[in-house]
């Protein structure tokens, strides 16, 4: 029986990775750019293009050398931020959506080194159950209105019982703030408390 949640196994040591790390916790907003986003067949993939490079021929970017380079530059850490993201984005836009049926991982494409053999290409998948307790920390109100949603005798909605007006976005604790519909229809963020 595999791992699960934060006992789950990845392709990298993401045991030694996160132990590298030292920061005062911090308030606030998370600025990140998903590179691509991609539908196929009902599922959801991330794409981040990487200009790395490891060497001059292909074979330099195999497993191992984008293994090392994954656990160098903290990548695994930014693939968990941007799979929490866009498992939120698509849970609030894809009817009946589910982690397992919908979301089919991520890529990272070493541009120097892709040559349609795999060589250049590192792929995950986190598991469901780690993906879930990791968005239980950064979105703890997210994930708690998931798991119950209010009841209609909960007390008064927010907006009247009416959607928010056009660009009026919420952080989960009733506060809105005002950004344009454009930025608003293309960004994802989490909002770390």
């Amino acid at each position: 029986m595999a791992a699960q949640g934060s006992e789950a196994v990845f392709p990298v040591d993401m045991t030694e990775l996160f132990s590298r790390l030292s920061f005062a916790p911090v308030r606030g907003m998370l600025l990140g750019f998903i590179d691509l986003i991609f539908e196929h067949d009902g599922r959801y993939y991330i794409v981040d293009w990487k200009s790395n490079h490891l060497g001059n021929a292909p074979s330099d970017y195999g497993p191992a050398a984008l293994k090392h380079e994954m656990e160098e530059n903290f990548y695994p850490l930014q693939y968990l931020l941007y799979t929490v993201a866009l498992d939120n984005y698509l849970r609030l836009r894809v009817p009946n959506y589910d982690y397992d049926r919908h979301f089919g991982g991520i890529f990272y494409l070493f541009l120097r080194g892709v040559d349609g053999t795999g060589h250049g290409v590192f792929a995950d998948r986190p598991p469901k159950e780690f993906i879930t307790e990791l968005a239980a920390v950064l979105l703890p109100e997210t994930v708690h209105q998931q798991e119950a949603p209010p009841s209609p005798a909960s007390g008064p909605e927010p907006y009247g019982g009416q959607a928010p007006a056009s660009g009026v976005n919420t952080d989960g604790r009733g506060k809105a703030d005002r950004k344009s519909k454009k930025a608003s229809d293309q960004q994802l963020s989490l909002d770390l408390f």
